[in-house]
Formats: C-alpha cells, sequence, structure tokens
C-alpha cells in the first residue's frame, strides 16, 4: 500500500506543476496583446481538457514500464520473441491414424496440426454425445477413450 500512496502523492504533485504551468503560459499569453487579466477568468481554460504530454508519458511509463517506454527491459523482451513458426503436422502411426479417423466419422475432424486443447475440446463434444447415460453406446464410448488416449500420446 505504501507504493501506491507514493505513487498518488508522485502523480498528484506532477498534475499540480503541469496545470500551474500551463496557467502561468496562458496568463503570459492573454497579457501580451491586452491589459492585466485576473488569474480566475483564464482558469476555466486550463481544464479545457488536453492531456499534457509530459504527465501522459509518466502515467503511462509507471503503469506499464516494459510496454510503454523504450527502456532496455522492454527491448530486451521483445527482442526474445521470436516470428510465428508453423507446427508440422503429426506423424500418425496406424493406431493414431485409427484414433484420428474414428473422431472424423463421427463429425469432428482434428485439423493435421491439432493441439492438446483442440484435442480435449473434440473430445468433449463427442463424449457428450456418445456417453451411456445420454443414450450412447458403451462399447462406443470405450472407442472414444481409447481414441483419445492414443490421440494424446502425441503429446
Amino acid at each position: 500500500m505504501g507504493s501506491f500512496q507514493s505513487f498518488a502523492q508522485e502523480l498528484e504533485n506532477k498534475i499540480r506543476k503541469e496545470l500551474q504551468a500551463q496557467l502561468a503560459q496562458e496568463l503570459h499569453a492573454s497579457n501580451e496583446g491586452k491589459g492585466p487579466v485576473s488569474a480566475g477568468s483564464s482558469s476555466s481554460s486550463a481544464h479545457s481538457g488536453d492531456t499534457p504530454s509530459e504527465l501522459w508519458s509518466f502515467l503511462v511509463g509507471n503503469l506499464d514500464p516494459v510496454r510503454f517506454q523504450a527502456s532496455t527491459k522492454g527491448q530486451a523482451y521483445h527482442a526474445q520473441k521470436k516470428p510465428g513458426t508453423v507446427k508440422p503436422p503429426h506423424l500418425l502411426n496406424a493406431l493414431q491414424t485409427w484414433a484420428a479417423d474414428f473422431f472424423a466419422q463421427r463429425g469432428v475432424v482434428l485439423s493435421p496440426r491439432f493441439s492438446a486443447k483442440e484435442l480435449q475440446s473434440a473430445f468433449r463434444k463427442l463424449a457428450l454425445r456418445m456417453h451411456p447415460d445420454q443414450g450412447g453406446s458403451p462399447v462406443d464410448f470405450q472407442n472414444l477413450m481409447s481414441a483419445r488416449s492414443e490421440l494424446a500420446q502425441l503429446f
């Protein structure tokens, strides 16, 4: 909680300094062509809704320095990311080919580069339809279980 309070205090001081500087600039600009202007008359224009760039960079930098600041830590993080590589299709043996065909015959086709998550999703779809409590055959459900275990060996 202490770091949040110190951040809030620092932010408040930064905002006050920025608004005071902006107000002083507006007063100076309005005094050049005219006579004396009271501070109260231009204070409404100081809150015109424009976000000062220095304040904005301060806020964004403290919220997420890795993403928004040009720091060495951020540069090192983005340098580690490699461009997307295409995963090669699975090399299936005879039992795994049977298992993939078992899924396809029942209306759930797995892509050649399927992931463990995709396999789990396909299994759940078929299990809801083929479970004996849902009117499916116990033999078909056992075949589904063995088909999933065969394909799960790839991961």
